[in-house]
């Protein structure tokens, strides 16, 4: 797991490891590690957090789909080719992307794959299920940081830290991601 850039969402600390959890060094606020994944979502309680169109990706079956049709197709898709090219021209050593929304992890694989050496990809997804299709599909691979948040919530970093921000299927608007 790649600390480096990781701040706690609250109060943009930095973060310490301790047994199975993340704790925040400057305000005590603790983060689980789930299987190796930092779990920064703060508003599981909130009735809000997740909506009904989003549940859908809780659902196991679901995930198992999505995951079958985008490893069928994902580099095909001459849309999402293109803009990885283009991407992928413009990284560097240090470069830092953020993934919202990563779904199943094909395309933070396929950024992985065709990025500069050095450039970190930070990957998330509100989705246990979503994130064990991911950890399988992208996980483990060089400059790739997975980790679970909510979209709509604060999110681990200090404000303006990347070079790129990808949002493909995430929806957008007032209930929507906010402005990134």
């Amino acid at each position: 797991m790649l600390l480096k850039g990781l701040r706690c969402p609250v109060c943009k600390g930095s973060l310490v490891i301790a047994t199975a959890l993340l704790r925040c060094a400057p305000c005590g606020r603790e983060f689980g590690v789930v299987d190796g994944v930092p779990d920064f979502f703060i508003s599981e309680s909130d009735e809000d957090a997740i909506d009904d169109p989003n549940k859908t990706w809780l659902d196991p079956e679901i995930v198992e789909a999505r995951d079958t049709y985008y490893g069928l197709c994902a580099c095909q898709l001459k849309g999402m080719a293109f803009c990885m090219q283009e991407i992928a021209k413009r990284t560097r050593a240090g470069c830092r992307v953020l993934e919202i929304g990563m779904g199943t992890g094909h395309f933070t694989r396929w950024l992985a794959e065709v990025a500069e050496p050095g450039t970190v990809i930070y990957a998330f997804d509100f989705s246990w299920p979503i994130i064990e299709k991911a950890k399988a599909n992208a996980g483990g691979l060089p400059g790739v940081v997975l980790f679970r948040a909510n979209a709509r919530g604060k999110l681990p970093f200090e404000d303006a830290n990347f070079d790129f921000v990808l949002l493909r299927l995430a929806p957008l608007g007032p209930h929507g991601v906010p402005n990134v």
